[in-house]
């Protein structure tokens, strides 16, 4: 009996072992055939709650909403006829004038001290071709350029526009519903006010897609005789020395035609001024010489008595 009762109990361990081990392997199985719910998606895609993404809102890369601004410092010797080519120019690409700021005299002087400063808004499309075309037309100092990206603000402001727009339409259909006083001036009160966020977010999303859509192009531009030359590597002694001598007799041909310029400029004040000195000092001439011929006069005639 004992040993009947001890195969009894060893079998029974046996089969529970078993069913452990079938009832673990089938856990390991299902944990291993079901799919694991991710919590990352792509830019932009959404999770639905039973834990697939929604793809409809992914923002592909080449869609990305950037701005970009650049900054072109510039140096011209034809000062009105490249401001005139490049309105031209953005002209032709759609862009458009944003300000224009000149300043400086109008007189063709040897000395060319024009300046301007001129912010161009050009189709983003079209940057590139629009910068080429300045540096082919003027010489450029300095070039400063900011990209920034505002996808993230552009997705954030659409999402919050469609979720506004649904639910300015369900308070709309409950206005239309609605049979108390207290109802309707309730629903109104928070129809006004999502309205007013609808239109808010609709306006910065405009401004928004302005920047993206027409970049801004900030240029000042230098009337100059001559084109600032680049630096140079380090220079020999007779190259400094040829070089600033070259620099001295322009500056003192540059003086001169100043000079003559003025002298042009200012000639018909120079001619009534100098006759005015020349009549005053010939009068006080003539003042004098009659009063020593007075007194001459008077001694002669004081003397012969």
């Amino acid at each position: 009996m004992k040993k009947l009762y001890l195969l009894l109990t060893l079998g029974l361990c046996v089969l529970t072992l078993v069913s452990c081990s079938k009832g673990g392997s089938t856990d390991g199985l299902d944990s291993m055939e079901k799919p694991a719910v991710t919590t990352s998606a792509s830019f932009g895609s959404a999770i639905s709650p039973d834990g697939t993404v929604n793809e409809d809102t992914t923002v592909d890369v080449s869609t990305r909403k950037l701005i970009r601004d650049v900054d072109l410092q510039i140096e011209t010797k034809g000062f009105d006829t490249l401001i005139a080519n490049l309105d031209a120019k953005v002209a032709a690409m759609n862009g458009y004038v944003e300000s224009s700021n000149i300043s400086g005299t109008a007189y063709e002087t040897a000395k060319k001290e024009r300046s301007a400063q001129i912010v161009y808004r050009i189709p983003a499309s079209k940057v590139d071709e629009f910068l080429s075309h300045v540096g082919e037309n003027a010489n450029i100092l300095q070039k400063n350029e900011k990209t920034q990206d505002v996808t993230l603000t552009y997705v954030d402001l659409e999402s919050r526009i469609k979720t506004l727009a649904a639910e300015k339409d369900a308070l709309t259909e409950l206005l239309a519903k609605a049979n108390s006083t207290d109802a309707i001036l309730s629903i109104r009160s928070q129809l006004n006010d999502v309205i007013y966020r609808y239109e808010s977010a609709m306006a910065q999303l405009r401004a928004l897609s302005d920047q993206v859509d027409y970049s801004t192009i900030t240029i000042s531009i230098a009337e100059v005789i001559e084109y600032t030359e680049p630096v140079k590597e380090e220079q020999t002694r007779w190259e400094k020395l040829t070089e600033g001598f070259v620099r001295s007799c322009k500056d003192v041909g540059n003086g001169f035609l100043d000079l003559c310029t003025f002298l042009l400029i200012n000639l018909p004040h120079l001619l009534v001024w100098g006759g005015i000195v020349t009549g005053v000092i010939f009068f006080f001439r003539y003042r004098k010489k009659r009063k020593l011929q007075k007194l001459m006069s008077k001694n002669d005639s004081n003397g012969s008595k």
